[in-house]
C-alpha cells in the first residue's frame, strides 16, 4: 500500500521491521528487496534476495529478481 503511495522509505521501514519480527517471511524479503532495487540500493537488494534464495531457492520470482539486481550492480 506505501509503495503505491510512492513513499518507498515508510514501506521499507515497514518491511525491515516485518522482516526482523520473522526472519522467514518470504514475501515481506521478496517485496523489501524489490523495493531496495526500485531505490537503487543495489547492495541491500542483493543481499535480500539471498537471504530470500535460501528459504526458497526454486523460487522463480526470486530467482528473476535476484538476476536483475545482480545485472545492474554489473
Amino acid at each position: 500500500a506505501l509503495r503505491g503511495l510512492r513513499r518507498a522509505t515508510d514501506a521499507i521501514a515497514s518491511l525491515e521491521q516485518a522482516t526482523k519480527l520473522d526472519p522467514a517471511h518470504l514475501n515481506a524479503l521478496s517485496n523489501l528487496g524489490v523495493l531496495y532495487k526500485e531505490e537503487r540500493r543495489f547492495a541491500e537488494a542483493h543481499a535480500t534476495f539471498e537471504r530470500a534464495h535460501r528459504l526458497s531457492p526454486s523460487n522463480a520470482v526470486l530467482l528473476c529478481n535476484h538476476a536483475s539486481v545482480c545485472e545492474r550492480e554489473g
